[in-house]
């Protein structure tokens, strides 16, 4: 190969190498740009960095539904059962932190749990005085403290709002679901079984003197060893 060859060959790869530096260059510069968009790598410091002096509704994007609401069919004067969370430690959250030694049954009946039940009546009695000092009048009704931490008020739902305003963060009003009473209907069994004979025992010896029937209609527990695999034997 001659020197011209040679020469070629050498300013080509010079070429390549240089092409390459400044692609790695540029990379390098995207890539820390980049990093500098997204903050510090979460979604929410993407979306501030991306968002930033740019005022932006974001109410659109919720369903109105989120908000809980009174019904428009719902009246002013209509009374409405409304569950106060007081957002305190339940009793079964509570047990689910403890070592477990003992039964749920047993747990409750500790001083632990009496101190968490005690902090309820003393936060629902901090409410309970504001509704007072606002004029709300409500009826007491369920106690929570298992499940949820609460306590079920009945208020008109005129004074739901200011009901809600006077937790002031402390607590969240739930509204209580209402289903509708089931209606008894009754139904006549349009269809004669006697005469189709079944209940005709006259060729029978037996009448049912002295005999005595025990209809058990409690479910079935197929947990029971009665109903063990090991008491049946196949052919």
């Amino acid at each position: 190969m001659d020197r011209k060859n040679l020469r070629k060959i050498a300013v080509l790869l010079i070429s390549i190498v240089l092409l390459l530096s400044t692609v790695l260059s540029i990379t390098s510069c995207t890539l820390a740009n980049a990093a500098d968009a997204v903050g510090d790598g979460t979604i929410e410091g993407v979306f501030r960095k991306v968002t930033d002096g740019i005022k932006i509704d974001k109410s659109q994007y919720y369903a109105g539904t989120a908000i809980q609401k009174l019904p428009s069919t719902i009246k002013d004067d209509d009374e409405i059962s409304v569950i106060v969370n007081l957002e305190k430690t339940t009793l079964l959250e509570a047990y689910n932190k403890t070592s477990r030694d003992i039964s749920f049954a047993e747990y409750i009946l500790t001083d632990e749990a009496k101190a968490i039940e005690a902090e309820m009546i003393a936060e629902k009695q901090k409410i309970m005085a504001e509704l007072d000092s606002r004029r709300i009048a409500y009826l007491l009704g369920a106690d929570y403290s298992v499940l949820l931490s609460g306590f079920e008020i009945v208020i008109k739902a005129a004074d739901f709002e200011g009901t809600a305003k006077s937790f002031d963060g402390k607590a969240q009003a739930i509204i209580s679901e209402v289903y509708n009473v089931a209606e008894t209907k009754l139904v006549e069994n349009t269809v004669n079984v006697y005469e189709t004979g079944i209940f005709n025992s006259s060729g029978y010896q037996y009448d049912g003197t002295g005999m005595v029937v025990a209809v058990l209609d409690t479910g079935l527990d197929y947990t029971h060893t009665a109903f063990s695999v090991n008491n049946f034997t196949a052919d």
